[in-house]
């Protein structure tokens, strides 16, 4: 658990409408944290002070006047961000079209309760202390609902008083929320299929390191892309991952150490904007470090490791740096050839050792011929 107090800022994309008949209702509502330690508030101040300078006229910042022509001057402002902040970003994605015929969902106050308690929920057993402060969904029901989700997702007590949690108005009450309004709008052009903006990739490629992504329903359909256009056994590829993946959340002895969770959730991420490329070992390490400070590359490699040792795809090729999950045939491809082009050789200086020393002996020594414990070893070689 971290014993620095956070500053959690909370806003969200979309709306509660889980009627996705209606013209213009969001396919995803999204809960979206900026994360920053308490001690850097007046920073966080003061970075939205300069963005509202920069890219606001002065005024507040609101991703809703920054559409789609305004994309360079969203893309412009969140870089700003990311480099005079430091700050993580915690995102929730529902998929409303999962939860369409739950009765109880479909009444505002509800949907608000229980979504909202969720997402909160995780800091509890992250941060010892907090200061969240949410977004407020309109004055009839503030009270309500901040009333509720203190009482329901709050873990205030003895052992951890210092936990708060507030609804507020972001203009007058609590303008640091709009940071998290703009970082909020940017990842709905990404993850919400209805209102998704045609260069998402690259507001993706700013804040991904940044971001922990999670899903509800907890499922990996429409997540899990193929890399080139489908062949039968691309796609067979793809759907044996798929299940792979789906399987170790459920059932894996590993699955309930989070360090493996969060690189597999980050590899799925990743898969979902850019499934061709691969993520180099530094990148995931910076990510990591977020929920595990101590985090390396070495331990990034034997969780790697580990992870194809549980029989999950995540491949490497040769001559490049990094991983992915593998989507096609030529992700196997590849990923075999990578190995090939260090097992070969190296069985090839044994059997060359072996018929060395086996010749300058009469066979007196010849380990793979006499060493029952070589017989695997032996196989293999036989191959060659």
């Amino acid at each position: 658990m971290i014993k620095e107090p956070a500053l959690i800022l909370i806003d969200e994309f979309g709306n509660a409408h889980t009627d996705l008949s209606k013209e213009g209702t969001f396919s995803h509502f999204i809960y979206c944290s900026l994360i920053v330690p308490l001690s850097k508030k007046e920073e966080a101040y003061a970075m939205r002070e300069q963005l509202s300078k920069n890219y606001f006229f002065g005024q507040a910042l609101k991703s809703r006047n920054l559409g789609a022509k305004y994309f360079e001057r969203r893309l412009a402002a969140i870089k700003e961000l990311t480099s005079g902040l430091d700050f993580t970003i915690d995102i929730l994605v529902i998929d409303k079209s999962k939860i369409e015929h739950a009765e109880g969902l479909k009444y505002k106050s509800v949907f608000y309760k229980y979504f909202q308690s969720l997402f909160v929920g995780k800091y509890n057993q992250r941060y010892q202390s907090f200061e969240i402060t949410c977004d407020e969904v309109g004055e009839k029901f503030r009270n309500e609902l901040e009333q509720y989700v203190r009482t329901n997702g709050i873990q205030a007590d003895l052992f951890n008083p210092d936990r708060t949690f507030y609804l507020k108005e972001d203009v007058k009450e609590e303008p640091l929320i709009q940071l998290a309004d703009l970082v909020c709008g940017c990842a709905g052009k990404i993850f919400c299929s209805s209102h998704a903006d045609v260069r998402a990739k690259e507001l993706f490629n700013v804040l991904h390191g940044r971001m922990s992504v999670s899903y509800f329903p907890n499922h990996l359909k429409g997540m899990f892309l193929l890399a080139e256009k489908d062949s039968t056994v691309d796609a067979e590829i793809a759907e044996v991952n798929l299940s792979l993946i789906q399987d170790f959340y459920q059932n894996n002895h590993l699955r309930h150490q989070n360090e493996y969770l969060r690189l597999i959730d980050y590899l799925v991420l990743y898969n979902r904007i850019d499934n061709t490329k691969l993520i180099s070992t530094y990148e995931i390490v910076n990510y990591l470090q977020q929920f595990s400070p101590d985090m390396t590359e070495e331990k990034v490699r034997l969780l790697v490791r580990n992870l194809r040792y549980e029989g999950l795809f995540i491949v490497s090729h040769s001559g490049k740096t990094g991983y992915k999950l593998a989507v096609n045939y030529q992700d196997i491809k590849e990923y075999f050839n990578h190995f090939s082009k260090y097992v070969i050789p190296m069985l090839r200086k044994i059997q060359i050792f072996n018929e060395t020393l086996s010749a300058n002996t009469f066979n007196k020594i010849n380990p793979l011929e006499k060493d029952s414990s070589l017989l695997q070893l032996k196989e293999l070689l036989s191959a060659l």
